[in-house]
């Protein structure tokens, strides 16, 4: 039977072929890959395995400064590789820590932690309060379709990587503010039970959010979003405020519901904002017509709709 282990191997393997230099971390490798593949790294007490049958919470072995340690070893390493961002990419990939569908019967904290490879959360349920408030992620983060039966907060985080939120279902609130996105941020199909909060953070790549549910406040304003936001399909049943933010590109609110009120103060939308099939049934301040610049391609496009969409 092929497995995890010996496809390691081999990309390892591989690695020491590309990059001879590795032949000497080899032992350091080894013990990272191994470490991953098994999910016993140094933030573990016990069986990780035992851990995901008993469905119990994870334990963390003084969690913050064990993890930051072995983030410290990884990065040292992949920057043997630099610039073969393809080999550090690689690196990120088979160093990840892989959670995927592990459900956890309390919080799961790993606020101020710092994760240089991919941290894999796909599928997982936390029955409390998922919490990643001050993390640096630094490769890619997967947290599609995962349930939290309370609050998500990852405020003042980093991701440097790809942010996955598709098909997130939390109970209560998520907050993101004061976090900074160096890529995309994707939460489509996304269901927030009470607030979403994305305030005073910056996002550089796209915001995806099509076809979400928000029951309660949206907090979107205060923000700088660097390539296109996209919204389209979403139902936002409470007051949403995008007042203060900055659009460097397309904002798009094609066929989105608004059941109260929407916020626009103060914002700046450099390439224009497309609504077409947008229900605003609450107040909308001010109105959109009087936010999007006459110069604006997408002006006489808002005339056209207020007859018809504006309820």
């Amino acid at each position: 039977m092929f497995t995890a282990s010996d496809r390691n191997s081999e990309i390892l393997a591989e690695l020491i072929s590309l990059e001879p230099d590795f032949a000497s971390q080899t032992a350091t490798l080894r013990e990272l890959i191994g470490a991953a593949a098994t999910g016993a790294g140094p933030l573990l007490s016990d069986s990780f395995v035992a851990l995901r049958k008993e469905t119990t919470q994870r334990r963390w072995r003084n969690g913050l400064a064990d993890q930051n340690r072995r983030a410290s070893r990884q990065v040292a390493l992949m920057r043997r590789a630099a610039p073969r961002s393809s080999i550090i990419r690689t690196l990120q990939q088979i160093l990840a820590d892989d959670f995927s569908g592990t459900a956890f019967a309390r919080d799961f904290d790993v606020s101020g932690m710092t994760f240089a490879s991919d941290i894999i959360f796909t599928g997982c349920s936390v029955d409390g309060t998922l919490r990643l408030d001050d993390a640096r992620l630094l490769a890619s983060c997967e947290f599609s379709g995962a349930f939290v039966g309370r609050e998500l907060t990852a405020e003042r985080c980093e991701f440097v990587g790809p942010a996955t939120f598709s098909g997130l279902d939390v109970s209560r609130s998520a907050r993101f503010g004061f976090s900074e996105f160096s890529s995309d941020l994707t939460l489509d199909g996304a269901r927030i039970g009470r607030e979403l909060w994305l305030r005073h953070s910056k996002v550089a790549g796209a915001l995806s959010m099509r076809n979400a549910r928000i029951e309660r406040d949206a907090g979107l304003g205060n923000c700088v979003y660097g390539g296109p936001v996209t919204l389209d399909d979403t139902r936002f049943l409470d007051t949403v405020s995008f007042e203060g933010a900055i659009f460097e590109r397309m904002l798009s609110l094609d066929r989105c519901t608004f059941a109260g009120r929407v916020r626009l103060g103060d914002v700046k939308l450099s390439a224009g904002v497309s609504v077409r099939g947008a229900q605003f049934e609450g107040e909308v301040i001010p109105p959109i017509h009087e936010v999007v610049p006459i110069s604006s391609p997408q002006h006489e496009l808002v005339d056209r709709l207020r007859g018809s969409d504006f309820r």
